[in-house]
């Protein structure tokens, strides 16, 4: 997470923001060592102990592509690194006949509500052949229901349907490795007043004023 530098995020290992989960720590930090993971792993190395990566090709994209690429190998996988421009590895990422096993990626949501990631990005009934959200293509029958169904209450009960679907699909399913809620960060010169930090437009430029 440092890669992205100073205040760029806080660490997660789950599906869901903090303002719409609990947080649970699913995978403790403490005794995350080598050996520990490779316990894990036993019985379920991928074939000749090989991942692809399709990874960015700029910033901190190009960090952790090279962290991800040595942590992986002290577990005994070793990982071929394949950057792009960003827009177009997001397009490959999204493409289903793509020859990749493990794809960096992030996420934005146009409104704060569960469904903006369950929905584009769990829901395997929505897979198609390019332009996917779901680019791990988790698709199972079971979760695909339990996503729609959750879609379909409102209130307290949405929420707790939700808070569950992120606990549980991360705990049996495992769809992503997330790890860093991002943090939007401004830079602002001292002569600048009447700053006002919109949570889903980011900084609102209407209202800045020069002091």
């Amino acid at each position: 997470m440092r890669a992205a530098g100073y205040l760029a995020g806080k660490r997660t290992d789950q599906i869901l923001p903090p303002a719409m989960t609990k947080d649970v720590s699913i995978y403790p930090v403490k005794g995350a060592v080598p050996t520990t993971a490779k316990k894990l792993a036993a019985g379920h190395m991928p074939p000749g102990n090989h991942l692809t990566l399709y990874d960015a090709n700029a910033g901190a994209y190009v960090t952790r592509a090279q962290i991800f690429q040595y942590d992986m190998k002290q577990i005994g996988i070793d990982v071929t690194i394949q950057q792009f421009a960003r827009t177009i590895e997001h397009g490959k990422c999204g493409t289903k006949s793509e020859k990749f096993d493990v794809c960096e990626e992030n996420w934005i949501v146009d409104y704060a509500d569960p469904i903006t990631y369950f929905g584009p990005l769990l829901d395997g009934s929505l897979i198609h052949d390019t332009q996917n959200g779901n680019e791990s293509y988790t698709n199972y029958p079971k979760w695909n229901k339990a996503i729609q169904a959750a879609n379909q209450l409102t209130g307290a009960k949405r929420s707790a349907a939700f808070q569950g679907l992120d606990i549980n699909m991360t705990k049996q399913v495992a769809p992503w490795a997330s790890f860093q809620n991002t943090a939007n960060r401004d830079f602002i010169s001292s002569s600048t007043g009447c700053y006002v930090f919109q949570p889903v437009f980011l900084m609102d430029w209407a209202v800045t004023c020069k002091k």
